[in-house]
């Protein structure tokens, strides 16, 4: 079964501002999209995977989702809430994640939202997902979905960056108890058809899919968070030299490394972006 990220959820309180400071580091976003059940967001797309920026849109519809605001209420701010999986055979890992007592949502079943594409033209969305609530926290979330309809999600245009962006191969996270997440993610991929890999290596966690990764770290330094927290995406562009002077031109603050560029949580709404050279357009160049 085809296993890799599929999308990272930023959390946010003001998809406008969100999606501003994201526009202002040279990313294309999607047209805002309203759910059926009272959230909005804009996408960050690109060749594999994407970034959701997430807000509530409607209060009085959240239901369940009233998780999304108390995402915000619990870490202080926007965050990067959850790690999403690609996973082609949505009833069939449901199925499996239930047997191995790991707590799945309810399926979600091809839920539909409108698009409008840049030409102005529109189309159903379409997608299935469910979170595993086994490990769940207020600001920490795991879970698989899928696209019916890419086409209708991922308009060519939308994933045409200025700054050159093209994969986001790796997402990092830590946890101040990496034994219990590492022994529930082993057991996942020893267990069920999914096509991907855990392995722990040092005090490092890592999940590796087709064209991407997840590693989780232990957490070493006190803090009052509890279980794991997204901290980091690394995301690769085309050409390192020219997101520099598009960053500069458009006041983005970052600090400059060797071939890198990042920008920090409080300006990319909850998640660190650490922006690397890309040798090709499927680098996989994690270190």
């Amino acid at each position: 079964m085809v296993f890799d990220i599929d999308h990272l959820i930023l959390v946010v309180a003001d998809l406008d501002k969100a999606s501003a400071l994201y526009e202002k580091m040279g990313f294309t976003l999607t047209a805002k999209s309203v759910h059926p059940f009272g959230t909005a967001n804009r996408l960050v797309v690109f060749g594999e995977n994407f970034i959701e920026l997430l807000a509530v849109d409607d209060v009085d519809k959240l239901g369940n989702y009233v998780v999304v605001p108390q995402a915000i209420e619990a870490a202080g701010g926007d965050v990067a809430w959850s790690i999403i999986w690609q996973c082609s055979d949505m009833k069939a890992i449901h199925n499996q994640c239930e047997e191995l007592g790991l707590a799945p949502s309810a399926l979600q079943s091809r839920l539909t939202r409108s698009v409008t594409h840049p030409d102005g033209t529109q189309q159903e969305a379409c997608f299935s997902s469910f979170a595993l609530t086994n490990g769940l926290t207020p600001t920490y979330c795991e879970g698989f979905s899928i696209q019916h309809v890419p086409e209708a999600a991922f308009a060519q245009e939308w994933r045409q960056h200025k700054n050159g962006a093209v994969h986001m191969p790796l997402v990092l996270a830590d946890s101040d108890d990496l034994d219990t997440l590492t022994t529930r993610l082993q057991l996942l991929f020893s267990e069920s058809s999914l096509s991907g890999s855990c392995v722990m290596e040092g005090d490092v966690c890592s999940v590796r899919g087709q064209s991407s990764e997840y590693q989780i770290t232990k957490r070493n330094i006190e803090a009052k968070d509890q279980g794991p927290r997204i901290r980091r995406a690394v995301i690769l562009v085309s050409d390192i030299a020219k997101c520099e002077q598009l960053f500069k031109n458009n006041g983005v603050s970052f600090q400059k490394g060797e071939n890198e560029l990042e920008v920090s949580a409080s300006h990319a709404c909850g998640i660190n972006l650490l922006f690397r050279q890309a040798e090709t357009r499927n680098d996989r160049s994690f270190e």
